[in-house]
């Protein structure tokens, strides 16, 4: 790496990385989750989501399903996006993991995340 650059915008936004692997066993993923999401008094104003592991690139949502962040955040709606983020993925199924696992860790993952950050709106 000869650099790294960061938008200005992403600067004190809380943002947080998840990842499942095999009990530290190796240093490949079975599912990743990156999310930032920026918002006061416990709703979204904007958010955004990488998968990592679960396709054959990272992959992130188009700029109008990515509107399903704003808003109350709330069991429903985290369950949507869920789904959402599952559906989208495309995993292989290989020694570390099924597809079908990798899918719903998807699922998981970007639930737990949302869980954690909302604590800071």
């Amino acid at each position: 790496i000869t650099s790294l650059f960061i938008p200005e915008r992403m600067l004190g936004i809380p943002q947080i990385f998840l990842r499942y692997d095999q009990r530290a066993a190796t240093d490949i993923s079975i599912v990743s989750v990156a999310l930032v999401l920026q918002g006061s008094a416990g709703q979204v104003e904007w958010a955004t989501a990488a998968i990592g592991a679960a396709a054959p690139k990272p992959f992130t949502l188009n700029a109008e399903e990515e509107h399903l962040w704003n808003g109350e955040l709330n069991e429903d709606k985290l369950e949507q996006l869920g789904d959402l983020y599952s559906r989208r993925s495309s995993p292989i199924t290989d020694i570390r993991a099924s597809a079908e696992y990798r899918r719903s860790l998807v699922g998981t993952h970007i639930k737990r995340a949302a869980r954690l950050l909302a604590g800071n709106l």
